[in-house]
């Protein structure tokens, strides 16, 4: 058996990233990143599909503590894969640091209406899975991987045990956002 490795603490000072307010009203559409220059820009990481649909979104929010905050003043502009913010009351480098890591989200009401057979992944998340055999767990996380979407499934029973579900058919069979639920043909051991 190999020793698991832990990661050292990061060194003082580092910035950590919060994790973002607990709203069901509000979805996470990106995030703020390292300052980019001396004169208040920072990098802005989408998790839209494509990239640049968070242009689409307006208004925009940024996180701050346990709340969202209007950001109707926050400028992105697309720089390779990503793109650079800037909002009128950073100017210097040590103000955008001080954003880095803070969440972008967009009010849930103000999503685009989805055909019947799409869904929005944070509709999947929190959403019971059931199998054959009874409740296999409940999706915690959405994981994107380049050949199809994964599901990341929790037990239910509080055990340490999770799997990986591909989102894809044969394996899920049935999705019902309004019931919470997802039935799979997938096994806890697979």
């Amino acid at each position: 058996m190999t020793p698991q490795r832990k990661k050292p603490p990061p060194p003082e000072g580092t910035p950590t990233v919060p994790s973002a307010p607990a709203d069901p009203s509000f979805v996470v559409v990106g995030r703020i990143g390292a300052p980019h220059g001396v004169k208040g820009a920072f990098r802005v990481q989408s998790f839209t599909d494509p990239t640049d649909n968070l242009l689409a979104y307006t208004p925009l929010f940024l996180s701050a503590r346990d709340q969202w905050q209007p950001a109707a003043e926050l400028s992105l502009t697309p720089r390779g894969d990503g793109f650079l913010g800037s909002l009128p009351e950073v100017s210097d480098r040590d103000a955008a640091t001080a954003l880095r890591g803070r969440w972008i989200g967009v009010e849930t009401a103000t999503l685009p209406a989805l055909d019947a057979d799409e869904v929005y992944w944070h509709d999947l998340v929190g959403c019971r899975v059931l199998n054959a055999d009874g409740e296999l767990g409940v999706v915690r996380e959405v994981l994107a991987t380049g050949a199809n979407d994964v599901l990341r499934v929790v037990s239910a029973e509080g055990a340490d045990g999770e799997c990986l579900v591909p989102y894809v058919e044969p394996y899920v069979l049935d999705v019902d956002i309004p019931g919470r639920c997802l039935r799979v043909d997938w096994q806890a051991d697979w």
